[in-house]
């Protein structure tokens, strides 16, 4: 491949494995940015919740909260928010359910009393107090560690773009998701999905695998996920993200 081509690629169970970015996915990442690609990492996670081991790796930019965040060229070119008044509704009643729940914002994190990991984020005990506290923070994503009650995902997914996974749920603004996200970027640097790249594994990849010109699927991804890309890399672990920028993009 000559042309330019800007890639995305998942965080967790994709670029980033227990806790680490591979050393052969930085070396090949960077062997693309030195030949002229620019990698975006495209994450569910938001920017509050994005690990030092993460920001220390020289991205090009940055797709987070399932699309609602967006940053290229060192600043944010999009940022999409829940209402402040309906956040602090859907605090209060998750709470009232006793689901653990994590708020995830451009700046901080927020978690109520069920959350288990209170440490990873600021406890808040109510929606008043939420707002009393913070009525300027944008939050655009939240986290929680549950399989969800089908009533209760059924409310949830009236007003926000849900995904239950197999051990925990997500939500975040409706009409949102990793591919409107790319597609920002794409708009942004005036080029197409031809030239656009996606590697992921997960069941909130599917947006942006379908999107994407060239879709990867990272060898222990879900069946669903691998057979909806036109390519399976090796394991996450094994660098599958490494083998699959090399081989593309002729590095």
């Amino acid at each position: 491949m000559n042309d330019p081509y800007i890639v995305f690629l998942d965080i967790d169970g994709t670029v980033y494995c227990h806790g680490e970015v591979p050393d052969c996915n930085r070396e090949a990442i960077r062997a693309a940015q030195n030949a002229g690609h620019k990698i975006f990492i495209n994450t569910a996670r938001s920017l509050a919740d994005l690990p030092e081991k993460i920001l220390n790796v020289r991205w090009d930019g940055i797709v987070a909260g399932l699309g609602c965040t967006i940053v290229a060229d060192g600043q944010i070119i999009r940022s999409v928010r829940i209402p402040q008044t309906q956040v602090a509704e859907t605090f209060d009643y998750l709470t009232t359910y006793k689901v653990p729940l994590m708020l995830d914002g451009e700046q901080i994190l927020l978690c109520n009393r069920f959350y288990p990991d209170p440490d990873h984020a600021i406890p808040v005990q109510s929606g008043a107090d939420l707002l009393s506290r913070y009525p300027d923070h944008v939050f655009n994503k939240a986290f929680m560690p549950v399989v969800l009650f089908k009533r209760i995902a059924r409310e949830l997914s009236k007003q926000y773009q849900l995904f239950q996974h197999r051990h925990y749920a997500e939500f975040s603004v409706k009409g949102h998701n990793k591919a409107t996200g790319m597609q920002v970027v794409l708009d942004y640097y005036g080029t197409d999905t031809a030239h656009c790249i996606a590697m992921g594994d997960s069941i909130n990849d599917l947006d942006m695998l379908r999107f994407a010109g060239i879709s990867v699927a990272m060898g222990d991804a879900s069946e669903e996920v691998r057979d909806a890309c036109g390519i399976v890399t090796c394991n996450a672990d094994d660098g599958g993200v490494a083998r699959a920028l090399r081989e593309l993009l002729h590095l």
